[in-house]
């Protein structure tokens, strides 16, 4: 954040980095309590519908994830609020929280889209496999990214692209950007809309049309 000037690039690294992270946690250390079916035997039965026994689940997730958001993010914060201010910083702190609430709706998603076409076990084999493709990524790129880097030429320069509307780092930077700036143009709007509007919209979404479906799923294939 110190080293470079462009306060859009500066943020598309720090929330393309927390989305990265939350959602690969979400992957690899909450597969066993959102896939777990053992629950739905004793819970269920009762008068207890499955959206509750959803929120449960993710709300347990989440307050694990708050912590973790907190340790990842802490610092970046703290450096935006000396280097850019204080109203830009409390807008980071709004829009990494954003950022934590679409991670877990895509990694939501994931596991239906999974789900609808997998078995339980299936899906413990493809996070096991996924881990250990992880492991092996990070090993090597932490060997051979940084040779592959040339400090002396790198610049710091970010341009708007049509792909950019659909990266979501992208959008929390532009509205830092905007905040920061007080520049409201239609480009800025479009992409504050995009970032406070379509986490909060996916995350109503999960919870009110998504959760009984997979939970159901999980309890069909308890059945089974």
């Amino acid at each position: 954040v110190f080293t470079l000037d462009s306060l859009v690039l500066n943020m598309v690294f720090v929330h393309g980095y927390v989305l990265f992270m939350m959602a690969m946690t979400m992957i690899t250390d909450f597969s066993s309590v959102l896939l777990d079916t053992t629950d739905n035997q004793i819970i269920l039965p009762k008068p207890v519908n499955s959206k509750t026994l959803f929120v449960a689940r993710l709300v347990h997730i989440l307050v694990y994830l708050l912590q973790f958001t907190i340790a990842l993010a802490i610092f970046p914060i703290i450096f935006i609020f000396i280097k850019f201010g204080i109203l830009t910083g409390i807008a980071c702190i709004a829009t990494v929280l954003l950022t934590v609430a679409f991670a877990v709706f895509i990694t939501f998603l994931l596991y239906a889209l999974i789900l609808r076409f997998s078995n339980e076990q299936k899906i413990k084999d493809i996070v096991g496999y996924f881990q250990i493709f992880m492991t092996i990524f990070f090993a090597v790129g932490f060997q051979v990214i940084p040779r592959l880097i040339n400090l002396d030429q790198l610049t710091a320069n970010f341009q708007l692209h049509w792909y950019s509307y659909f990266l979501p780092p992208v959008w929390m930077a532009l509205t830092l950007e905007a905040v920061n700036q007080f520049n409201f143009d239609s480009i800025h709007l479009i992409m504050i809309f995009c970032a406070v509007v379509l986490p909060v919209f996916t995350f109503w979404l999960m919870i009110k049309y998504l959760a009984p479906s997979f939970a159901g799923k999980l309890a069909s294939m308890n059945s089974d």
